[in-house]
């Protein structure tokens, strides 16, 4: 391997369209991560997706929302340059939309003054659309620039109509929810390999591209989360950007590069919906989203970890409600209407104000917005409210006179959720309930079915009225909702609520667990979630801090007789049990012990855990926190976010440290990449207890890491051409050592032997570092972002009165 990291290839703008740029787009990755996954024998086989598979409506619906996307330089006038071509998807109903960061910006992955560079070379940049591609509806669209972030590689676009307006899209993509993201899913991948190379005529661009695959592997980070997904799909050059979808036509990833595999011809990456995600949230706390646009699509993005739901362009008080007019105007007081009454497709429903959020309304009707990432579609007929503005006289208020309702969040109490909640999501709703009262009613023919809503997949429509039901045991039932509705708990604000699904066309339902105080990272009902119904069971009395409760039923798993019948993966998961039963019951030595052996253990998620809490033990000699004893697992947990937090801080201040440091000596080398390992050990420790926050940092020290590498193979190649003349290939290596080897040679010939085994080492450092990156890299980096995380750890919080 020569002092360049393999690149991996992109699936960007079309190489002979872009060939004034060179090699736009690539960024060094490592390349040899697909070959080391299936070496491991971690790469994974299922039967591929086939387009057959979706529904026809749910197949043109995803056409529908995929997009070609241009990226065109300005010369003589706008656009006038067309550099390269990708594609993208729609994410809401009035144009919004997400492609890769490679695919609009030219100096994507280059150095900030090749950048400055390409800035000046290219003027202005011009970006635009094709909808329908290939069709008799084909149009071309401008689109304005939102937010771009190069080190998850996702661009945020709207589109624009003739006059300049938010593009009204019907068909827009959702996202795939982590929880269901399996190796097992099927994946069919929707773009435009080739570009305008495939164009069929001179005024038409070409159809929609449709590839088939499932999911290979799904690399977690030391914290728990999917920052990468490698798909089998058959796609090249012009997919960047393009959606890869399930069966259902939900968002999985983004497609984005391809990586060098030997033992596969097709092994690409994704960016998964998740990060995704994560990137549109951050690009509404920014402001970088136009305000008047539809937000109904993200209504659980933009719900903080409290639970609360906060639309930034319309700001929620404290004390205070505030009323937004379509024509700019806003007026703040207070409303004193305790409930309002809607009617929505589940029915007649009572909403208490303090639940509410917002109310957004339109001549359709209103969204109603609720605390926890809930929301409902109603009529909003006749709906109105009592609203006493500042300084003015109380009177009543239709909704739909008022384009949204910011509720005040001052008396917004929400309960602190645990355990398993069920998650209803249709076009008319997202909801979060708990508390299920009754079964559903269905009238099949087989007769009258009761059906426990947990037992519910999903449903769709079928012939007539029918709707036909996918159980999670694999059944499909045709018929039709009766009986009386269900009655449930919205779960952050324990509001009752009725449940009349015989209205809703289609719909989702998803079992999570919630287990309030959990370990940021993977929980331990989380690294069980693979194990039989009693241990999975012990796992969650466990968490719930009852440790007598499971330790006598541990103990029969335990007896010696039975505990030889189990497999090996069966005993580290009981061992691991063990481990925290005994911290739980106060043995914390005995504990700390049980851990370090299940840090070995094969399975990554167990070792990954107990190695978490083996080294929160030993950092915590007395095994207290805060006057408290670590056998209580809220303290456990609050213990480790603290460690974490000092960790990361660390963390940052080496990167700055690092970063702000030129010219190292070979020993100032050698220090820098012994604090980075150091810190790597200490943070993959942490990441259970911090999640995102440590993997962010562990992937910034990991770059540190390769950043540092490159400067020390360009200080030994500008020693090496000091000394011999010229730089060093491989091959002039190889014969030095030779001639070395027969005992030629002097003083000078063993310094460049020296140089040339540093470098070696070297090379060997920046291999390893480089893989990791290759394979989970993708992570949300913004310099605003960041500092706001830094200004927010070093703020002291106020003393209580």
């Amino acid at each position: 391997m020569n002092a360049s990291i393999t690149k991996p290839r992109r699936h960007g703008s079309d190489r002979s369209v872009i060939k004034p740029l060179g090699s736009v787009g690539q960024v060094r990755r490592a390349g040899r991560s697909a070959t080391l996954l299936a070496a491991a024998g971690l790469l994974y086989s299922a039967p591929s997706a086939r387009a057959e598979d979706m529904k026809s409506e749910t197949l043109e619906a995803v056409k529908s929302a995929t997009v070609m996307v241009w990226n065109a330089a300005s010369k003589r006038e706008k656009g006038d340059t067309k550099l390269g071509s990708g594609s993208g998807y729609f994410i809401n109903g009035t144009g919004l939309l997400i492609t890769n960061n490679h695919v609009v910006d030219p100096g994507h992955g280059k150095s900030p003054r090749e950048k400055w560079e390409l800035t000046n070379q290219y003027n202005l940049l011009v970006q635009t659309v094709v909808t329908d591609s290939g069709t008799e509806e084909e149009k071309t669209w401008e689109c304005e620039l939102l937010y771009t972030n190069e080190a998850a590689d996702q661009a945020l676009l709207q589109a624009l109509d003739e006059e300049g307006n938010r593009l009204e899209t019907s068909n827009y993509l959702k996202f795939l929810p982590e929880t269901q993201l399996t190796k097992r899913i099927k994946l069919v991948a929707f773009g435009f390999p080739g570009g305008d190379s495939r164009s069929v005529s001179s005024d038409k661009h070409p159809e929609v591209n449709i590839a088939e695959g499932h999911v290979l592997e799904l690399p977690r980070t030391p914290g728990g989360r999917v920052r990468r997904i490698y798909t089998d799909a058959e796609v090249r050059a012009g997919n960047s950007g393009g959606p890869v979808v399930d069966v259902d036509g939900l968002v999985v990833g983004t497609l984005t590069l391809g990586v060098a595999n030997e033992e596969r011809r097709n092994f690409n990456a994704l960016v998964p919906a998740t990060l995704t995600r994560q990137f549109i949230r951050a690009a509404f706390e920014l402001g970088k989203v136009p305000g008047g646009g539809d937000v109904v699509p993200f209504v659980d993005i933009l719900t903080d970890a409290d639970g609360r739901t906060v639309v930034p362009e319309f700001e929620r008080l404290a004390e205070q409600d505030v009323l937004f007019y379509e024509n700019g105007d806003r007026i703040y007081g207070k409303i004193s209407t305790e409930s309002i009454t809607w009617e929505s497709a589940l029915g007649k429903l009572e909403v208490p104000t303090r639940a509410i959020a917002y109310v957004m309304s339109n001549d359709e009707g209103a969204n109603l917005f609720l605390e926890g990432g809930n929301r409902i579609a109603s009529s909003g007929i006749d709906s109105a409210f009592q609203f006493e503005p500042e300084g003015g006289q109380p009177g009543k208020q239709n909704f739909s006179d008022v384009g949204t309702v910011a509720f005040r969040a001052e008396d917004r109490k929400l309960a602190p959720v645990k355990g398993e909640v069920i998650v209803l999501e249709t076009d008319v709703c997202r909801l979060v309930l708990t508390d299920i009262q009754g079964t559903l009613k269905f009238e099949s023919r087989a007769g009258l079915l009761e059906i426990a809503i947990d037992e519910l997949v999903r449903f769709d429509p079928g012939s007539g009225d029918d709707r036909v039901l996918q159980l999670n045991d694999g059944r499909r039932l045709t018929g039709k909702f009766g009986g009386e509705p269900l009655g449930a708990v919205i779960a952050a604000t324990r509001t009752p609520v009725r449940l009349d699904l015989s209205n809703i066309e289609k719909g989702r339902i998803e079992i999570v667990e919630m287990t309030g105080d959990r370990i940021a990272g993977l929980s331990l009902t989380g690294v069980l979630a693979s194990a039989d119904k009693k241990i999975r069971r012990l796992a969650k009395i466990l968490e719930s801090n009852e440790p007598a409760d499971a330790r006598a039923k541990l103990d029969q798993l335990m007896e010696p007789r039975r505990l030889k019948r189990l497999s090996d993966t069966e005993k580290q998961q009981v061992y691991l049990l063990d481990a925290v039963a005994k911290l739980r019951e106060g043995q914390a030595k005995t504990a700390s012990k049980a851990f370090r052996k299940c840090s070995k253990a094969a399975d990554e998620n167990i070792a990954a855990y107990a190695l978490a809490c083996s080294n929160l033990l030993k950092h915590y000699e007395d095994f207290q926190f805060e006057g408290k004893p670590l056998s209580d697992r809220p303290t456990f947990v609050s213990a480790g976010e603290a460690l974490a937090d000092q960790r990361i801080k660390q963390v940052r201040d080496l990167i700055d440290d690092a970063e702000a440091q030129e010219d190292r000596t070979r020993g100032e080398y050698l220090k820098a990449i012994n604090a980075i390992k150091k810190n790597e050990t200490a943070m993959t420790a942490s990441a259970l207890f911090a999640g995102v926050a440590a993997d962010d940092e562990l992937i910034r020290l990991w770059k540190l890491a390769v950043d540092v590498c490159t400067d020390e193979i360009q200080r030994i190649n500008d020693e090496l051409e000091e000394k011999t003349g010229s730089r060093q290939d491989d091959s002039r290596r190889r014969s030095s050592r030779r001639r070395g080897s027969r005992g030629g040679g002097g003083r000078q010939d063993r310094e460049v032997e020296k140089l040339n085994e540093q470098k070696d080492e070297v090379l060997e450092t920046i291999e390893g570092y480089a893989i990791k990156l290759g394979m989970y890299g993708f992570r949300i980096e913004d310099p605003d972002i960041q500092e706001r995380k830094e200004r927010e750890d070093e703020e002291e919080p106020e003393e209580e009165p």
